[in-house]
């Protein structure tokens, strides 16, 4: 997927769609904008869907998001039950009445079911531009089948090391906070360039201040992210102290295009099956 041609093209369409939802709606989506919390709020709603689905499946829990997610290694029991506690503060859980739940088990909030149905969209809008469907247009004629869509999508892509364990040029924008939003905008500024003969990309000049107002995020935060990927040789700039023209590697793009394929590959097997779900019901 990531070899054919209009792949980059469905990728920064999709990545300008995720920044614009970003400055839309900024404290949803930095919430989620790192890899261990993008991968918590995709299990927890997994798990959600299931029980809404069939209601003998568990409820959302710590204890069932976190056997959910133990095999990845990427939160502790703690992390887990803080990250719960955390999704009501932001209103993407609600507690029901306390004397119909045991243990004040959250519930995902209408709200971020509204939310994950303009992901899907987004990202189905670009597998369509990849060959001409119409995934999209079908998701949103037939709403019931995004409980069973994104628990598939979600089990895929979440428990794939290809994509929570991603190369460490892109973990060191994917494991911190806003980062993936970061990552996004550099990767539309390089665009189609082709790289120069060091395996370089150049894009206009970057500031760090702009980026932390953007994302919501300290200018030290930024800072450390983008040394981090200077360090590895990802990200660079023509002038000493991150001064002048910026440029990212051949290498950062190759990667960021992989990774995303690893995410579309496994939607596009996700729709086939929800959808033959849905056809059969």
């Amino acid at each position: 997927m990531a070899q054919m041609p209009v792949f980059l093209k469905a990728i920064s369409q999709e990545a300008q769609d995720i920044l614009t939802t970003h400055s839309k709606i900024p404290n949803e989506v930095r919430f989620v904008a790192d890899m261990r919390r993008w991968v918590l709020i995709h299990m927890a709603i997994a798990i959600h869907f299931e029980h809404k689905c069939d209601p003998q499946k568990p409820r959302l829990s710590p204890k069932t998001l976190y056997q959910s997610i133990q095999s990845t290694g990427i939160a502790s029991r703690n992390t887990v039950h803080a990250f719960l506690q955390a999704l009501t503060r932001v209103q993407l859980t609600e507690l029901p009445p306390s004397e119909k739940i045991r243990h004040h088990a959250p519930k995902i909030s209408r709200k971020t079911e509204r939310l994950i149905g303009l992901y899907f969209d987004i990202h189905l809008r670009a597998l369509d531009t990849l060959d001409g469907c119409q995934r999209s247009l079908y998701l949103r004629q037939n709403q019931s089948m995004l409980s069973r869509l994104q628990p598939t999508f979600a089990r895929g892509v979440c428990l794939s090391p290809q994509w929570f364990d991603p190369p460490e040029d892109i973990r060191c924008f994917s494991y911190s906070a806003s980062g993936s939003s970061i990552l996004h905008e550099l990767l539309l500024a390089a665009g189609s360039e082709p790289p120069d003969r060091n395996g370089r990309i150049w894009i206009d000049p970057i500031a760090t201040p702009g980026f932390a107002q953007r994302y919501q995020v300290s200018t030290a935060h930024v800072s450390r992210m983008l040394m981090k990927a200077n360090d590895r040789e990802a990200i660079g700039w023509s002038r000493p102290g991150r001064r002048g023209d910026c440029w990212i590697s051949e290498r950062l793009r190759k990667s960021y295009l992989r990774w995303q394929a690893e995410k579309l590959s496994t939607l596009s097997v996700a729709f086939r099956e929800a959808s033959k779900t849905s056809i059969s019901m």
